[in-house]
């Protein structure tokens, strides 16, 4: 009975989620191509005036684009928890506790969607964020115009912290 309320769990949710995943790989199509034409135009050596300023707009415009696959990862959040909520709260729960299923297998069944589904949208968000790094070109010193240095960062605050605080509060 698991795999049925499974299937029709990942039926209901399909239905919209696939709209949030490609939305979150469009953004990420033209966030990396943004980003590239934002670096092409800063190395060139001569660059027109009103060119600078389209940079500087196409620039923001893929910073937004970044910002729509956040909000994709929240709107996915959103869309597995209203799912869970209908099913359970409303006219439509009443209806699924009269099913002969068990009430641990109905959640169990809403748990396993909630899982494979956000590891499937930190599967697209990681996709995208790949696409954007290896479609922006190195700048001249053969470091990538963005930089991964906060990554380091944030291992050296963490080590810091362990040292002060201790490994407990970690």
């Amino acid at each position: 009975m698991l795999k049925k309320c499974l299937k029709y769990d990942f039926e209901a949710v399909m239905r919209t989620w696939w709209i949030v995943a490609l939305s979150m790989l469009g953004a990420a199509v033209i966030a990396g191509l943004g980003f590239r034409f934002f670096s092409q135009c800063m190395v060139a050596e001569e660059v027109h005036e009103g060119l600078t300023v389209l940079a500087a707009f196409v620039a923001m415009g893929s910073y937004f684009c970044i910002m729509a696959m956040i909000i994709g990862m929240t709107v996915s959040f959103i869309l597995i928890f209203w799912r869970m909520y209908t099913h359970f709260y409303t006219d439509q729960g009443y209806l699924t506790f009269t099913l002969p299923v068990k009430r641990s297998t109905l959640y169990l069944s809403k748990v396993i969607m909630a899982t494979v589904l956000e590891a499937a949208t930190v599967g697209v968000l990681i996709l995208g964020i790949l696409f954007i790094v290896l479609v922006v070109p190195p700048t001249e010193g053969g470091e990538f115009f963005i930089s991964l240095d906060w990554i380091g960062a944030i291992g050296d605050f963490c080590r810091g912290l362990a040292e002060v605080a201790g490994w407990w509060l970690i």
